[in-house]
């Protein structure tokens, strides 16, 4: 796209691949929740089920699932724009080798500038400032774009249930709502 040919070193490729720990990270964690322990054993069986990773996945979403949106995003932030710093440095050297007095601040070898554009992609904004030219940085992009939408979507139904009468709660709305318009009558 820019006409400029760089060379990605194995090193920085594995680095990047190097940040699905973080993976392997949220998995032992929730390996050793309360709801994959032997007690959560006992009981799901029970109930005819059993206490997977996917129930505790689905136990923490139930239980707190803010907190949860809120460190899948700013993991997916700052691993992702770790990995378009790590993809885009390559061409910013390459350009400063070519005219060393050209100095562009709209460039992703900056951590903040490849933080923005990451945040900017995942929920889904897209402004356009700033995008990757390289085919590390695309793929990136593309990666960080479906799980940001994932992660809106996410946090839209988790929301609307959360906003989502009971049975109970809808009848007192109506009760209140008629002797409001009573008294106003």
């Amino acid at each position: 796209m820019t006409g400029k040919t760089t060379k990605q070193s194995l090193n920085e490729v594995l680095t990047v691949l190097s940040l699905l720990k973080l993976f392997f990270f949220m998995r032992t964690f929730v390996y050793f929740t309360r709801f994959n322990d032997p007690r959560a054993q006992r009981v799901c069986q029970m109930n005819g089920c059993k206490a997977t990773t996917l129930f505790a996945v689905k136990s923490i979403v139930q239980e707190s699932p803010y907190t949860l949106i809120s460190i899948m995003f700013v993991l997916t932030a700052f691993s992702a724009a770790y990995a378009l710093q790590v993809f885009e440095r390559p061409l910013r050297q390459a350009q400063a080798m070519e005219d060393p007095t050209k100095t562009d601040s709209l460039e992703l070898d900056s951590y903040w500038n490849s933080l923005w554009l990451t945040v900017v992609t995942m929920t889904t904004v897209g402004y356009g400032d700033l995008y990757p030219k390289t085919i590390g940085g695309r793929l990136i992009g593309m990666i960080v774009c479906i799980w940001g939408i994932f992660i809106t979507s996410f946090f839209t139904v988790t929301l609307t249930n959360f906003l989502t009468f009971t049975p109970s709660q809808n009848k007192a709305f109506l009760l209140l709502q008629r002797l409001f318009w009573k008294e106003l009558l």
